[in-house]
């Protein structure tokens, strides 16, 4: 998943957005716990700024984020987890131990839709089936 640590170099940033299928790439500490997230729009904000753009090569995740960041834990539904991503427009949700906080991986909006096709697809068949 698109997760670096906050000490990520903004060359490693950018190899990172090249192959990513998300617009925007959540942070985490040593510990593990999501602390912030860097949009695509952020970068692009800090190529085209004269000043940030003499230090790029300094910055690292950490100076790059914002602390804003949704998450989900694992006591939630994918219902639960589907709101929250089309309020907060975003493409996944970093998925967190409910007592602990920790970082597990990821929940796409594009898995729980497949997840629920496959099941009106099951329902559909066994219906028919039934005729």
């Amino acid at each position: 998943a698109d997760i670096v640590g906050e000490d990520f170099t903004f060359k490693e940033l950018l190899n990172i957005i090249k192959e990513s299928r998300f617009t925007n790439i959540m942070v985490k500490n040593a510990n593990d716990k999501i602390v912030g997230q860097i949009e695509f729009q952020d970068i692009r904000n800090a190529v085209l700024d004269d000043e940030t753009r003499q230090i790029l090569n300094f910055l690292v995740a950490g100076d790059l984020m914002t602390r804003s960041v949704p998450t989900i834990t694992t006591d939630k539904n994918s219902e639960e987890a589907l709101m929250l991503m089309e309020k907060e427009d975003l493409e996944f949700l970093p998925v967190l131990d409910k007592e602990s906080k920790k970082y597990l991986g990821i929940v796409t909006k594009e898995n729980i839709l497949k997840k629920y096709q496959n099941e009106l697809f099951i329902m559909q068949s066994e219906n028919e089936l039934a005729l």
